[in-house]
């Protein structure tokens, strides 16, 4: 997303590192960047085939605190400038790891197993609320526990993420063993979005209804239930 992408020159010692990234996850406070760019006069095949290890305090690292978005508050994403950063030798390194076949399933699974996380977050965190409710959904029931009503609402939740993360286990567990099923990339690709998906729809439809199960009150700050559809919904958008 950069008019500036990120790129590297060699001097004695290191490298200066320059260019804008947009995305640059968990730097909100300080610490060390890891940037992926290019190196003048080096292999630059791949998605990112370098990257380097930058302090953020480093003259010349311009974060912009531009990372003003509804959910996934904590990563701090935010834009940052560098602007010839010095880079030591053994800070910065050669990308190696997955083919590039597997590297973009492997790529949807992981988001998945982060929408995912959501929904089981929220699953969780509302069935801990509704245990400890003290008075009944209705008179005739003893608990809230006891209303057939939240249950079939419980049932119907576990029934929607269960399903999703078996199927990203067996897509992932496909990845995992590449080399020896050697399939097709482009099924493999499909079946990985496909699979993302299934645990994006499953995420937002849990996140959203947990409300319906655990009640007005629930929605109450200090419960911050609402932290749970914010993220997902913010992330499900990473790929359009």
């Amino acid at each position: 997303g950069s008019t500036r992408p990120v790129s590297a020159r060699r001097v004695d010692g290191g490298i200066l590192v320059s260019g804008t990234k947009t995305f640059n996850t968990n730097s909100g406070g300080g610490g060390i960047a890891n940037v992926g760019l290019t190196v003048d006069g080096e292999d630059n095949r791949g998605l990112l085939p370098w990257h380097a290890l930058v302090p953020l305090d480093q003259p010349g690292v311009h974060c912009r605190h531009d990372w003003d978005v509804m959910g996934q508050r904590g990563t701090h994403s935010q834009t940052i400038d560098y602007d010839d950063v010095f880079v030591p030798d053994g800070w910065y390194y050669r990308a190696s790891g997955a083919h590039m076949a597997v590297l973009g399933p492997y790529v949807f699974l992981m988001h998945a197993a982060i929408m995912l996380g959501c929904g089981y977050g929220a699953f969780d965190a509302s069935l801990d609320y509704v245990r400890q409710l003290t008075r009944p959904s209705l008179a005739e029931f003893e608990t809230a526990t006891g209303d057939p009503l939240i249950r079939k609402r419980v049932g119907s939740f576990a029934a929607t993420l269960e399903p999703s993360r078996a199927y990203l286990l067996d897509v992932a567990g496909r990845v995992e063993r590449w080399e020896e099923l050697k399939p097709d990339p482009t099924a493999l690709m499909v079946e990985a979005m496909a699979a993302k998906v299934a645990c994006v729809r499953a995420a937002l439809e849990v996140t959203s209804g947990i409300f319906d199960l655990t009640g007005a009150r629930s929605t109450a700050n200090k419960y911050r239930f609402d932290r749970f559809w914010r993220n997902a919904r913010t992330f499900s958008t990473h790929d359009s």
